[in-house]
């Protein structure tokens, strides 16, 4: 029986068929049963070509469609074909391989951000079948290389977000060990054994490195600190691969190190740890590695992420909800993650939970701020330009006296008030008496500090708009008062 979300996601994608668009993109996170909802959408045809790309997608496929009710062929290699199937799991590689174009009025197109007009085998296949309606299911719309997919659907529909999953258990919960935002750095906060042996012994981790040669190195020390560890990447022998993956489900394997091979088609619902050694350029990579410790199990009360490479921190918390796209950004994180790291065991966690899910710490309440009530009213307060004439003329008098008591220039009055207002008062209408003081005052600087001559004139018509009397340079310098007013503080 499907889920309330994966009735909702079928319904959506049938009334984008039935309003025209021949192609639609299912969006909906790892573990909340993309297989399911496309093998509901098969109903209702006669035929139908369902691809994947690799050989664990199509067994689980045919698994999952077989247990469905329907009758199932396979064309891929070492798999029974039965050409008078309803549904043919295949991959294109076999199908251009073998020369074979099933019929179909119905295509699945599992993990769909693999699919591309520029691959020549996908135009071949896609051009094989002109009219059929198609699905491409994906927890991630956007390629490695970061481009959307609005050129292979029309339309995309989003089956549920994490927080709703996560809300009624299809989901296990995550928390994080990340570095500190002070300690991030392009290289790792701690090394992997260290990582694993402190936060999570124990547990089946998929470790991600980004070089084989670095897989193969952690591999040897984690086996050299009694941790049971196996490397997969893309050269390892189909039946090794085979024994590794049954090894870790069976928890005689702990970590398995891997190069770009564990983010699809794996479904081991009881590992629990993701450890990142490796910062991903893109969100769908971070979301897939992260989405292989997501599925609930027995026992399991939550997922672990150990991201040493500092991954979260471009790409956010892994189950915070996100918006998709065909066009522009794929994915966009919507809200910024609340979280809080325990002051105990450093895990980091989302804020709406009361106590840390690692070791029951429990944030201390913030004391109430206290209100103090000052015996003094309320007066309307302005802002820029707006600012009627009389509120601007009491400040720039308000300025002038606090000068005057402080024994600023008038510079200062002019500086001040441009920042309140965005422009510059008007002191003309200043007594002469203060406009001499403050021309002195002016002198004596440029005479203390060696500036050019013009300094005084410039910086005199700067404060009062107009040049000083020449008369005023001729006759004997006063002993200013003014401090230099950049200098001066509030």
């Amino acid at each position: 029986m499907l889920r309330d979300y994966q009735q909702r996601a079928v319904r959506q994608v049938r009334e984008c068929w039935d309003q025209g668009h021949q192609s639609v993109c299912l969006v909906s996170p790892t573990g909340s049963g993309k297989t399911t909802m496309a093998a509901e959408l098969c109903s209702g045809y006669g035929r139908v070509v369902w691809t994947a790309h690799r050989k664990e997608l199509i067994q689980q496929a045919v698994d999952r469609l077989t247990a469905y009710g329907y009758r199932v062929g396979a064309i891929a290699p070492g798999m029974r074909h039965d050409a008078g199937a309803q549904i043919q799991v295949c991959t294109i590689q076999t199908l251009m391989a073998r020369g074979v174009r099933p019929e179909a009025d119905l295509l699945v197109q599992d993990e769909f951000h693999h699919y591309a007009p520029a691959s020549e085998e996908w135009s071949r296949f896609r051009a094989a079948y002109p009219h059929a309606r198609v699905v491409g299911p994906t927890a991630t719309p956007e390629r490695r290389d970061g481009s959307t997919l609005g050129d292979v659907a029309t339309a995309l529909v989003v089956a549920a977000n994490y927080s709703e999953l996560l809300a009624a258990g299809h989901l296990s919960p995550c928390v994080v060990y990340a570095p500190p935002p002070d300690k991030a750095s392009s290289g790792w906060s701690c090394d992997p054994v260290t990582a694993y042996t402190k936060y999570a012994p124990g547990t089946l981790a998929f470790a991600f490195f980004d070089r084989v040669a670095r897989a193969t190195e952690w591999e040897r020390a984690f086996l050299t600190a009694g941790i049971h560890a196996r490397t997969i990447d893309g050269k390892t022998k189909p039946s090794d691969r085979d024994c590794y993956l049954e090894e870790f489900s069976r928890g005689q394997t702990r970590v398995l190190c891997n190069v770009a091979t564990m983010t699809e088609g794996v479904d081991i619902p009881a590992a629990q740890t993701c450890l990142l050694a490796r910062c991903p350029d893109h969100a769908s990579t971070f979301l897939q590695m992260v989405g292989r410790v997501l599925r609930p199990f027995p026992g399991k009360e939550h997922a672990l992420l150990l991201d040493i490479a500092d991954a979260t921190s471009r790409h956010g918390y892994p189950t915070e909800d996100r918006e998709y796209s065909l066009t522009g950004k794929a994915i966009t994180r919507t809200v910024k993650s609340e979280v809080r790291r325990c002051a105990e065991c450093m895990a980091m966690f989302p804020r709406s939970l009361a106590a840390c899910p690692m070791c029951g710490w429990v944030p201390p309440t913030p004391k109430p701020v206290e209100v103090r009530i000052y015996d003094a009213g309320l007066a309307r307060v302005y802002r820029g330009a707006d600012t009627p004439d009389d509120a601007k003329r009491a400040e720039r008098d308000r300025l002038i006296e606090l000068a005057k008591r402080r024994g600023i220039g008038l510079w200062f009055v002019v500086k001040e008030y441009k920042k309140l207002f965005g422009a510059e008062p008007s002191l003309g209408d200043l007594p002469e008496a203060d406009k001499r003081a403050e021309y002195d005052a002016l002198r004596l600087q440029q005479i203390r500090k060696g500036y050019k001559p013009g300094y005084v004139s410039v910086r005199y018509k700067g404060t009062f708009g107009t040049w000083p009397p020449k008369a005023w340079a001729l006759a004997p310098l006063a002993q200013a008062q003014h401090s230099e007013p950049e200098e001066i503080p509030w």
